[in-house]
């Protein structure tokens, strides 16, 4: 092979792998179920093509009654880019204004869309999905082991919790600093009165750009303790436990296939 060959061979092969390394990071925001006048959202992260990509869906925390899918972590989605892997981050409602089995369902509805919709809508591969969560988006994540469809075959659950009726959740919190503001049962329950929401925001001016509604800093939490018992006290037993367990196999199937 003659010299000039061998530099042609390698300069096609740097193209190739720069093109590849810079291709375009996406994100599209698909709403993936409608409950009255209310849309709940998916934000899909992926290089541009049309190469077929196992699937990473982030829950993300909030004790179930605040946070949205904007906040998936920028690690995740580093590495995510790196190996190749669609990123699929949900909203779903939220309690006190929605209960838990129905927030259970938005989840359940979110795998269901992505593995009817998925292959059409992002080449998404059904067959591999890892779930990842924090905090009540842990919590969920480890629902998805037994209730979602299709299966996930890796859960990562980041501080998650499994008890969602002992005290240390479901009943008014002992420190004197969660009770600097009080309302009464009656006010705590008009402030929840509302239609469902599925996501809130801290930051206002973030809540103005994305026309979702913004919460006070520090008060829905603490203000809505109470309420939010009468949400966990209506939840069935088989929607807090979470009896699932998965093989070192199923999770090689995510990180083995020719086609990551």
């Amino acid at each position: 092979m003659s010299h000039g060959v061998r530099i042609l061979r390698f300069a096609g092969l740097v193209s190739f792998v720069c093109a590849h390394a810079h291709a375009e990071w996406q994100k599209v925001t698909h709403n993936y179920k409608t409950v009255g006048d209310l849309q709940i959202k998916a934000d899909v992260y992926r290089e541009s093509g049309d190469g077929v990509q196992p699937v990473v869906v982030w829950i993300h925390g909030g004790a179930l009654i605040t946070g949205h899918r904007e906040s998936v972590p920028q690690w995740l989605l580093d590495a995510s880019r790196e190996r190749n892997w669609t990123v699929v981050s949900i909203d779903y409602r939220l309690a006190p204004e929605t209960q838990l089995p129905q927030v259970i369902q938005d989840v359940e509805d979110a795998f269901r869309w992505i593995g009817e919709k998925g292959p059409s809508l992002f080449h998404a591969d059904p067959a591999r999905i890892a779930v990842a969560g924090n905090s009540a988006g842990g919590y969920l994540t480890l629902v998805t082991g037994y209730r979602a469809k299709p299966k996930p075959v890796a859960l990562v659950s980041l501080w998650g919790y499994g008890d969602l009726i002992g005290p240390w959740y479901s009943q008014p919190s002992p420190h004197p600093r969660h009770h600097r503001s009080k309302l009464s049962r009656e006010e705590a329950f008009r402030q929840v009165s509302g239609p469902p929401i599925s996501a809130l925001f801290t930051n206002s001016a973030a809540s103005k750009d994305s026309g979702r509604k913004p919460f006070p800093a520090g008060t829905r939490i603490t203000k809505l303790r109470n309420s939010i018992r009468t949400c966990l006290r209506k939840t069935s037993q088989r929607a807090i436990h979470l009896p699932f367990s998965f093989t070192a196999r199923r999770t090689r199937m995510f990180h083995t296939s020719n086609r990551c």
